[in-house]
This record gives C-alpha cells, sequence and structure tokens, in this order.
C-alpha cells in the first residue's frame, strides 16, 4: 500500500484521523481512574471489546510527563485534557482491529514496519536536540520504549492499512477506458475565434495557428493538450471536447479562460480509476464507529457517535 493516512496535510502530529474533533478538558474528577473499564464497546455481531482504566491511565501518565510530547499531540501536558483524547484513540484501534477481521484482512509485519518508520520521523522531530540527528533519532526510539501510546498508534495505522488492502481485495477490476487526445487555440475574443476558426477550416495547419495566435500556455507547444478524461477540463470545454469529432475543429467555445478552438486528434486507452481503498477503509471505520454501542465512563465523558469523539463531562456548577 502506498496512501498513507498519516501524510494528509491538514491531519495535525499525532492525529489519528483528520475528522476527528478536538474535546475539552474533563473537570470534576472525584474517584480514582486506575481501575474498572474506561469504555466498552459492543458490536452488531454480539462480540465486544473492553478497555481497562489502567491501560489508558498508563498511556495517560506517560504522555503528561513528557511536556514536549504532550505539547505537540495535544497542545497541553494537562492529563484530564488528554485522557479523552487518547480513549477514543484506543477505541478506534480496538474498532479498527474488529473491521479487519470481519473483512478477512490481516495486519503485517510490513505494515507495522511502514508506519513506525513514518511515526519514528515524525517524533525525531519534536528534538531538534542542536541540529544532532542521531540523538534526535536516540530520543526518538526511547520514546516509542517508554511511551504505550505511541506502539498504539503504529497498530491503528497497520490496521488501517489492512483493512484497506481486504477492501480493495473485494473490489471489481476496472475497466480501461478511452480518452480523447486534443489540441486547442485559445482567442480573447469570439471575433478572433471565428476569425481563426475560418483559417482552420480553409486548410491551415492547426498547430501552426496555434503557435501563432493562441494566447494560452499551450500555444507554444501548437496547442497541444495531451490525452486526458475531459472531466479534467472545465465544464463547457469538456462538453465541447465530448462532442466534438476526430480532425473535425469546433468552436468558438467560451470558458472563465476566453475563446477555444478545439480540435480531437485522436483517442487513447488509458487504466480506468476506481474506488480508494484507503478511502473506503476510512469511511467504513468511521461509520462503524457512529453505529456500535460505546459506553464511557461517565468520569471521562460519554461518547458521541455523530462526531465519533468523546464529549468532555461538564464541571459542576457550570
Amino acid at each position: 500500500m502506498t496512501s498513507r493516512l498519516q501524510t494528509s496535510s491538514i491531519r495535525p502530529l499525532f492525529g489519528i484521523l483528520a475528522v476527528v474533533a478536538l474535546v475539552a478538558s474533563a473537570c470534576g474528577l472525584s474517584r480514582d481512574l486506575a481501575s474498572g473499564p474506561a469504555a466498552t464497546i459492543q458490536f452488531s455481531d454480539g462480540t465486544s471489546a473492553t478497555i481497562e482504566q489502567a491501560e489508558l491511565e498508563q498511556m495517560v501518565t506517560g504522555i503528561a510527563a513528557d511536556s514536549v510530547l504532550a505539547q505537540a499531540a495535544f497542545n497541553t501536558p494537562d492529563p484530564n485534557s488528554i485522557r479523552p483524547r487518547v480513549l477514543e484513540t484506543i477505541i478506534l484501534t480496538r474498532i479498527s482491529a474488529h473491521e479487519v477481521d470481519v473483512a478477512g484482512g490481516q495486519v503485517s509485519d510490513v505494515f507495522r514496519q511502514e508506519e513506525r518508520a513514518a511515526l519514528l520521523q515524525q517524533v525525531a522531530g519534536l528534538d531538534p536536540a542542536g541540529g544532532d540527528a542521531d540523538a534526535a533519532q536516540t530520543l526518538a526510539e526511547a520514546r516509542f520504549e517508554d511511551l504505550t501510546y505511541l506502539p498504539l498508534l503504529v497498530e491503528l495505522r497497520a490496521q488501517q492499512g489492512a483493512l484497506a488492502e481486504a477492501l480493495g481485495a473485494d473490489l471489481p477490476a476496472v475497466e480501461a477506458i478511452q480518452v480523447p487526445c486534443a489540441s486547442h487555440i485559445l482567442l480573447e475574443s469570439e471575433d478572433e475565434a471565428n476569425e481563426v476558426l475560418a483559417l482552420a477550416q480553409g486548410g491551415e495547419d492547426f498547430a501552426a495557428l496555434a503557435v501563432q495566435r493562441s494566447v494560452g500556455p499551450s500555444g507554444p507547444g501548437g496547442g497541444a493538450l495531451g490525452c486526458a478524461d475531459p472531466a479534467n477540463y472545465v465544464p463547457e470545454f469538456a462538453e465541447a471536447l465530448l462532442a466534438a469529432e476526430e480532425g473535425v475543429v469546433v468552436g468558438p467555445v467560451q470558458t472563465q479562460f476566453g475563446f477555444h478552438l478545439i480540435l480531437v486528434t485522436g483517442f487513447e486507452e488509458q487504466p480506468g480509476v476506481g474506488p480508494d481503498p484507503r478511502q473506503l477503509a476510512d469511511e467504513q471505520l468511521f461509520a462503524t464507529a457512529g453505529s456500535v454501542t460505546i459506553e464511557v465512563d461517565p468520569l471521562i465523558g460519554t461518547w458521541d457517535s455523530a462526531r465519533t469523539a468523546i464529549e468532555a463531562p461538564v464541571a459542576s456548577g457550570q
């Protein structure tokens, strides 16, 4: 798999998925959160998963003690603010593991190694260490040994890759498509376009006219646009391109860029583009997270299925 969710430019450092919302601080904790279940998940197939407080608190305590990582990942070292978000991560990991099993997938060591290397690079960037790359790498490795949260992130990302692979294997083969190869001449006015159209229809070479008269960036290359799906163009141009006959100049076609003369020079077979397995995996994960029954310790918050996130409790007196 080459697509990796963690490479998304809109995803914050260490964020699980771009659409997971930030949650407010949990306030007014009045009892020990070191024992008992932090959350339970009941799946529609009758299976369930329990997340123990001890597992959650081990992660939260470790992150809160590492102020640099806590600030980078959660914008705060406050355990009460970190706790709901870490629990979200664990919940999503349990759900993702369930979905991989249902899909018949397998989390391979290759997935884990790739995801660990990518996350390790992010963690190494937290401490420049005076420009000493080896020292930063050593510190990052130590964090992976000390903080159970980081291997959890690796596992979740690897599960996402495994789910995408399993879903992709069930997708039907995508047939090749025929796309038009075209050239165009762009003019600033309709009168100019009609003038050049008459010259082209009179037998003058289209490519030579493009070099001489086109104001578009493709003009110096004879107006050649290559072979592409018409959907890549603005609607007016695409519609005219689809209706054009090979070897027949059409136009003028007005778009936001000016007036076009279009010549289809041939067709090319290209691989069809099917659904993105990674996107399908993400959609399935969040659909399941929004539909399963999840009970969260009320001192930590409540599960908001619409946001697939934990809503922190409101402090007494507010």
